[in-house]
């Protein structure tokens, strides 16, 4: 997607080992990736394409439609590397055009060195750096974490171990012993039989030739199998933005409108009901507490006035019953303080009561005051807060259902994520069908050499070839139990230190999530046990999607430990599609630890504007990948989305 020169400076500052390359799907940030690769591994680079396709052909495809028929096109790199003592600045530069093969440079302290300047120099260089084999540890897509793992085995894994202990040099010797073996059984054979000997070999060859090209189609298969997964994801992710999901949740949204609305006019009822009631009366506290004093004052003055009235009716009886019977000074004395009493007891009366209030109405302005209000006060407040928050709810609801894009859109939409879906499970169910066919084919291939080396044996010219024959057969069985054992013993010996430090690294990533206890290895199959705080087995089925990731994410992290390699990294797509949760254990604890120089390939949707700041002090620098759709060219700019 690159056209005219483009460069990055990856060099980091103490204590912030991340780079930041930012791009949307599709912009060119993988393509960083494979360039890289692709500058110090050429035809071992392991990028995806190349996998099913001619090392000439992926060249050519790696440049750019729009550059000139005899433009070059070219990669380099730059990294510093300690020998012997010394800091070396290694540059690495390689070139090719459409009508020509690549060529290697490789310069050394800016002078060129022609014993590294080929293939084969920079091939045996950079297996000192880091083996190809190996380069998968460090420079890698976050994909591959995707699909690490399946029923608690990890390709990656045995890859992985295969690769440090140098396992696949054991099996092409022991690959190649079987070849030896047959070619010189084949030189023993009576000449009478060489015929049917020849038919044969052709027989097992074009079995095994076959058996090749299914291979070859598998890993085309697989490759096709890795983009489809890719679009069907990406189709996935545009329906729910294009409000598939929506569309889909409908019927239930509209539902719970009914029920939310049908709430909210129960509320309103209720308060409609409080307000009209005692609660009304709120508004006049200050006049309801004066009606009650007022009240309280009319009842006292009735009382008084009543007491008045029954005071002179005893005052009058006391006259006519008592008073006739004392002297007349007496007598005059005692009406003369009953007449004071009574004038003293009118002088107090000072309210005239005109409201005609009952008696008892202030007790019951009091209750209302003190009890009724403020307990509908209460229940009103309670109701209004649900009314707020349904009414949030109902536009909440009203939004969504407004925003709910048309069924013929959707239809399109669904569509297209339902032929993408239709796709990937057509090529899946190929590639299972594909494994049929390479199984029985090897079945056949197995049966057809059995029967090859069963012929030789049969047809061995005993009077001159017998005894070689048979020491041919027991150096060769004796060679290759040796290489057997040898090959167990080296797994057993190192699984160990690789199991230790796997486990360190799933620790690392897991920190406070009680998870997993002990991780153990089997040497055999690779199979991994994981085994839970509790003691119980932890199946690899039970685990979520992201917790598998994190565990084939250690795996990586121990791998690249155990491999002895210091080695900057560079990961495109780094939390794939993690959640929130694991997404934040990978930013924390991996990325910042694996190496002293991270370059992340992400979109905005992985590492966004609220990771960025959580990682603002462990960033040096930040580049932006950006995509012009009409002239299908992209370039580099330093800074991040937004």
């Amino acid at each position: 997607p690159f056209l005219g020169e483009h460069s990055l400076d990856l060099n980091t500052l103490p204590e912030k080992p991340l780079i930041l390359v930012g791009a949307l799907n599709g912009g060119g940030k993988t393509s960083i990736l494979e360039a890289t690769r692709l500058t110090l591994y050429g035809p071992e680079c392991g990028n995806g394409k190349l996998r099913s396709m001619k090392y000439k052909d992926y060249l050519r495809m790696c440049i750019n439609n729009s550059a000139r028929l005899d433009e070059i096109t070219s990669t380099e790199i730059v990294f510093l590397r300690n020998e012997e003592g010394k800091s070396k600045e290694v540059r690495v530069v390689r070139s090719w055009t459409r009508t020509s093969d690549d060529m290697v440079s490789v310069f050394i302290n800016d002078e060129l060195d022609e014993s590294l300047s080929s293939e084969e120099g920079l091939y045996a260089y950079m297996s000192a750096c880091l083996p190809s084999k190996l380069a998968h540890l460090f420079l890698f897509d976050g994909e591959q974490i995707l699909h690490g793992g399946a029923g608690g085995v990890s390709p990656i894994l045995k890859n992985g171990v295969y690769s440090l202990l140098g396992i696949e040099t054991i099996d092409k010797l022991a690959n190649d012993l079987v070849f030896f073996e047959r070619k010189q059984l084949s030189e023993l054979v009576k000449k009478s039989a060489l015929t049917e000997l020849k038919a044969f070999e052709i027989q097992v060859k074009q079995l095994s030739e076959k058996v090749g090209a299914l291979h070859d189609e598998r890993k085309a298969q697989e490759e096709l199998i890795s983009e489809s997964s890719h679009l069907h994801a990406r189709r996935k992710e545009e329906f729910s933005l294009n409000g598939g999901d929506d569309f889909k949740n409908k019927k239930a949204n509209e539902d719970a409108l009914e029920l939310k609305q049908g709430a909210l006019e129960t509320v309103n009822a209720e308060l409609i009901e409080i307000f009209s009631g005692p609660l009304s009366l709120e508004i006049a506290l200050k006049q309801l507490d004066e009606l009650r004093h007022r009240a309280k004052s009319e009842s006292e003055t009735i009382g008084a006035i009543a007491s008045l009235d029954i005071l002179k009716k005893r005052d009058i009886a006391l006259a006519e019953e008592v008073l006739t019977k004392v002297s007349s000074a007496e007598r005059t004395k005692i009406l003369a303080w009953l007449k004071q009493d009574i004038e003293r007891r009118s002088a107090s009366i000072t309210d005239i009561p005109n409201l005609g209030l009952e008696p008892g109405t202030a007790d019951d302005i009091k209750v209302l005051i003190e009890i009724t209000i403020p307990q509908m006060r209460k229940k009103a407040d309670v109701l209004i807060v649900e009314q707020s928050k349904l009414e949030d709810e109902v536009s909440a609801l009203n939004e969504k259902l407004r925003q709910v894009p048309s069924s013929e859109y959707i239809q399109e939409q669904e569509s297209l994520l339902n032929q993408a879906k239709l796709d990937l499970d057509m090529l899946k169910a190929g590639l299972a069908i594909l494994d049929e066919t390479i199984a029985k084919e090897q079945r056949n291939l197995l049966e057809k050499e059995s029967e090859l080396r069963a012929f030789k044996l049969a047809n061995i010219d005993a009077t001159s070839n017998g005894a070689e024959a048979v020491r041919l057969q027991r150096q060769t069985a004796k060679s290759l139990e040796t290489l057997a054992v040898f090959k167990k013993k080296l797994i057993a010996e190192n699984i160990t230190l690789i199991q230790s430090l796997i486990e360190e690294s799933l620790q690392r990533l897991l920190r406070k999530l009680s998870l997993v206890k002990t991780l153990t290895i089997d040497p055999e199959t690779f199979e991994i046990h994981l085994q839970s705080p509790s003691g119980s087995t932890l199946l690899w089925q039970q685990m979520s999607a992201g917790e598998q990731q994190i565990v084939t994410t250690a795996i990586i992290w121990g791998l690249a430990r155990a491999s002895g390699h210091v080695f900057p990294m560079i990961v495109d797509t780094p939390l794939g599609r993690l959640d929130e949760t694991h997404r934040g254990k990978l930013l924390e604890h991996y990325y910042p630890e694996a190496s002293h120089q991270v370059v992340l390939l992400s979109t905005d949707k992985e590492i966004g504007a609220k990771e960025l700041r959580e990682l603002q002090d462990l960033v040096t620098r930040t580049y932006l990948v950006r995509h012009n759709e009409q002239t299908k060219v992209s370039d580099l700019t330093e800074g991040y989305f937004n």
